[in-house]
């Protein structure tokens, strides 16, 4: 896993790879499912903290130029770009899409509001402040 992390434990988070438990076995010539029974419940301790061994496997999402990124880095942006919003006038699910797809991050609006909704972000109306 660190192999396969590397950027991860040099730059931050922002750089954890699509990885999962199957590359893993091929690599080790053992079953997923051993893979799985052993990773289970287990942390390890890094420089940048603490994590659950299970944090490292996550799907991926191919950009335009052909660099994969995980969905818990798409899932980050989508957070610092609300973070940066204007808060009298927040990006609405679709302002976001078009932002992720012009830095050619492809993916569909819908799965922008999904990660949205799994971070625990409120819609653009609900997030409006007027000062």
């Amino acid at each position: 896993i660190i192999e396969e992390q590397k950027e991860f434990f040099d730059k931050g988070s922002a750089f954890l790879k699509p990885l999962i438990m199957e590359d893993i076995a091929q690599k080790l010539d053992m079953n997923v499912a051993t893979i799985s029974r052993v990773s289970n419940g287990k942390y390890v301790q890094t420089p940048l903290g603490v994590y659950e061994i299970k944090y490292f496997f996550n799907s991926g999402i191919s950009r335009e130029n052909g660099d994969d990124m995980s969905k818990r880095s798409v899932k980050q942006h989508i957070e610092e770009i609300i973070k940066k919003e204007n808060p009298e006038k927040p990006l609405s699910d679709q302002e976001i899409y078009r932002m992720l797809n012009d830095e050619g991050i492809k993916l569909a609006r819908r799965t922008v509001t999904k990660y949205r909704e799994e971070l625990k972000i409120k819609p653009a109306r609900f997030r409006k402040r007027i000062s």
